[in-house]
């Protein structure tokens, strides 16, 4: 269903769905980014009960309204939950002078069934609501301030959720203190996924984290930069599986930090733009860094890898990988492009068929998308909540400022929308 910016009758249809759907759950998506609509908001709340998965994107227009309503809501149905306050100027001061930042639900405290949430910071301290039962938690700086609030006691309490599986940050969420203020490591038990977004603080400090079940790490944009020793002392000792997207390494003494904290891996994803700043972990993995020992091999233990590279694209640079591994590594599963392998057949195919004696090819299906090469299991998507939104052309009701989703199923994450299965992400 799509309605143009200039129809006014969308309050009517909404009402319309609402009735005609009243035998079945609600995923709901909101943007109020340009423009609030009380009466939609007040009529979406009617059918708390019937939320499934809710969603609300506003800019400088989360009005008291909202809150006051959201806090005696009962959506006990409730699965996935989204909230982008981009709350004002006004209320983020009001966060940075209050001092320790409480976590305790102020609202949805009945929706026991909530698992997923994803939000920026400053929904926090308001709409925080009960998260004891959440497993996959997204949290994005805010668009908003030019600087991360101090919120790191509030960020450890929710980083503490017991059952918490799948985590991902994107941007400076908080002001991290110094190493040496680090009272102790962060506990998260269940953890088996972390994703880290253009964030060199959370980078740092989310490494130190004591994650037992840690299987999948994914790196994307931003600079590593390594700089304490208790992360080489603390190995991820369940991590299978490594994601580098467009991400540089400070220093070489960094590069090789990040290979052994990480050496178990038994999977690779390098995806790079090309960009100048990420040679330095290229020419590690490949072993031509001028200072390293030929048979130096980052992750011996690998058995898979991919690799999307706008450059290198030429054999050599995984011609040297193969040869610097160790020899009792086993045999490495290469991913890349059909069409590179076509140029090489051409022009140089004395390096082709030198790889393919010291690895077995594998040619992905979809190259292009960095999550190909991350399996099924893995719910966390990719990109922030306004990336998210651009997507979104199927299915809707639309004024040029308003979504809302009426797909059955709903929406889940940037890579689902096309294959989602009905069930919570």
């Amino acid at each position: 269903m799509h309605l143009v910016k200039e129809q006014t009758n969308l309050l009517d249809r909404f009402q319309t769905y609402m009735e005609r759907s009243h035998l079945h759950l609600l995923d709901l998506l909101f943007d109020f980014s340009l423009h609030f609509s009380a009466p939609l908001m007040k009529l979406a709340m009617q059918h708390a009960g019937r939320w499934r998965r809710f969603s609300i994107f506003a800019f400088w227009v989360m009005s008291d309204l909202v809150f006051d309503c959201f806090q005696t809501l009962q959506a006990p149905n409730l699965q996935y939950f989204a909230i982008h306050p981009n709350a004002g100027a006004s209320f983020g001061n009001a966060i940075v002078s209050a001092g320790p930042i409480p976590t305790t639900p102020t609202i949805l405290m009945g929706s026991l069934r909530l698992t997923y949430m994803w939000f920026d910071i400053s929904a926090i301290p308001q709409f925080i609501p009960t998260m004891i039962n959440i497993t996959t938690l997204r949290i994005e700086g805010s668009r908003y301030y030019t600087s991360p609030l101090n919120i790191y006691t509030a960020i450890l309490s929710i980083l503490a959720i017991p059952g918490l599986e799948n985590l991902s940050i994107a941007g400076n969420i908080t002001d991290f203190p110094p190493f040496s203020a680090l009272e102790q490591s962060i506990k998260v038990p269940k953890l088996q996924h972390l994703q880290i977004i253009d964030s060199q603080a959370c980078a740092q400090h989310l490494l130190l984290i004591d994650a037992p079940s840690l299987d999948t790490l994914v790196l994307e944009k931003g600079c590593i930069t390594i700089e304490d020793p208790l992360i080489l002392a603390h190995p991820f000792p369940a991590l299978r599986c490594l994601v580098l997207v467009d991400v540089e390494a400070s220093d070489r003494e960094s590069g090789i930090a990040l290979g052994i904290f990480t050496e178990n891996i038994h999977e690779l994803c390098v995806y790079s733009d090309g960009s100048q700043g990420h040679r330095i972990l290229l020419d590690l993995i490949q072993g031509s860094d001028s200072t390293s020992s030929t048979d130096f091999g980052l992750w011996p233990k690998l058995r898979e890898a991919t690799f999307a590279l706008v450059s290198p694209q030429s054999p050599t640079f995984y011609a040297n990988l193969l040869r610097a591994r160790p020899t009792d590594s086993p045999e490495l599963a290469l991913r890349i492009h059909q069409s590179l392998i076509d140029v090489w057949q051409e022009l140089d195919p004395d390096s082709l068929k030198s790889i393919i004696q010291l690895a077995r090819l594998i040619i992905p299906m979809d190259p292009s998308s960095p999550i190909t090469a991350i399996k099924e299991g893995w719910r966390l998507g990719r990109g922030r909540f306004g990336e998210f939104l651009d997507t979104l052309d199927t299915f809707q009701i639309q004024t040029g400022s308003f979504f809302m989703d009426f797909n059955e199923p709903a929406w889940t994450d940037l890579e689902s929308l096309s294959h989602s299965n009905g069930e919570p992400s």
